[in-house]
């Protein structure tokens, strides 16, 4: 149609995520987030992709790329893969241009505090979140 722009499809992607002043202090403090990766994960499937949400070749995407539950994942598969996303602020923006550049995400939605995790360190996250983080990835 005259006038009308294209836009580009951009994913969205829930990651978990904390950052601290060491990669230390945030590798420790992540492993809060594998509970959220096995048992809340073993639900009923419908709660989890409810009928409409994906499709079924959406489905057999999903299965080949990621054959494995989560829930059967290590902490350390779990970083690996970037399922969880634990570092200094520098490296919490390097995790998410590769999975903006590997995926082709344009839209995270992040899970920044899981309730075992401190009030303390879950402050500090936010904040070095929006003072160094958010800024660095601005532009992608």
């Amino acid at each position: 149609m005259p006038g009308m722009k294209l836009h580009t499809l951009r994913r969205m992607l829930v990651v978990a995520v904390i950052t601290a002043d060491t990669k230390a202090k945030a590798v420790e403090a992540g492993r809060h987030f594998v509970w959220r990766m096995g048992p809340t994960l073993r639900g009923p499937v419908e709660w989890f992709s409810p009928v409409g949400m994906r499709s079924r070749a959406g489905n057999q995407f999903a299965l080949k790329a990621r054959p494995r539950s989560l829930a059967g994942m290590s902490y350390e598969e779990l970083l690996a893969e970037r399922f969880i996303i634990a570092g200094t602020p520098d490296e919490v923006a390097e995790g998410f241009a590769i999975v903006h550049r590997e995926l082709g995400v344009g839209h995270l939605l992040l899970e920044a505090q899981e309730s075992r995790m401190d009030h303390p360190t879950t402050m500090r996250s936010i904040e070095l979140m929006g003072a160094k983080v958010v800024p660095a990835v601005a532009a992608l």
